[in-house]
């Protein structure tokens, strides 16, 4: 946005008028009748007959500005929309631990009954093997579950530009 700006600001002041301005100074010491003399000039000068390319460099630089207004008005709107995202994931991921927690819960529950069950003879050893197959799912699926939290914690970190860490070589 600035470099677009200065572009337009430099273009208008092409369009205006310039001062400019010349001092010369010619000492000659060892000349008796003259020693030194002055001379000064001024001007204006102004883009008159520059076919509009004066005129043109302020459109476009005035275009260029729109356009650099416009991209930061949509990376604005691209960051808000990731970090909303980034909050809805995180939330969710929330849910699916907690979620998890109690199925892991509930599964070892389920296989400390079977065990209880196996233990007086009121069940088989397939019933045994299933509840701790239930828990190892249930126990794998908690784990998936903590990866993705700390996964979407990362993105928002990542989204609202907090820099939590790095790779150490």
């Amino acid at each position: 946005m600035r470099i677009a700006e200065s572009g337009l600001e430099l273009a208008r002041i092409r369009r205006r008028p310039i001062l400019s301005a010349i001092a010369g100074v010619n000492v000659t010491p060892t000349h008796r009748n003259s020693r030194g003399d002055w001379s000064l000039f001024a001007g204006i000068s102004m883009p008159i007959w520059d076919a509009q390319v004066s005129r043109s460099r302020v459109t476009e630089a005035s275009a260029t500005l729109g356009g650099a207004s416009a991209r930061l008005g949509q990376t604005r709107k691209d960051v808000e929309a990731d970090v909303q995202q980034a909050i809805l994931n995180l939330e969710s991921a929330r849910e699916r631990v907690n979620a998890s927690a109690a199925s892991v819960e509930a599964a070892s529950v389920a296989l400390q009954a079977a065990n209880a069950r196996f233990e007086v003879g009121l069940a088989i050893s397939i019933e045994i093997t299933d509840a701790q197959l239930n828990y190892f799912v249930a126990r794998n699926t908690q784990i998936t579950a903590l990866y993705d939290y700390y996964v979407a914690r990362a993105e928002l970190d990542r989204a609202i530009g907090r820099v939590t860490g790095g790779t150490r070589g």
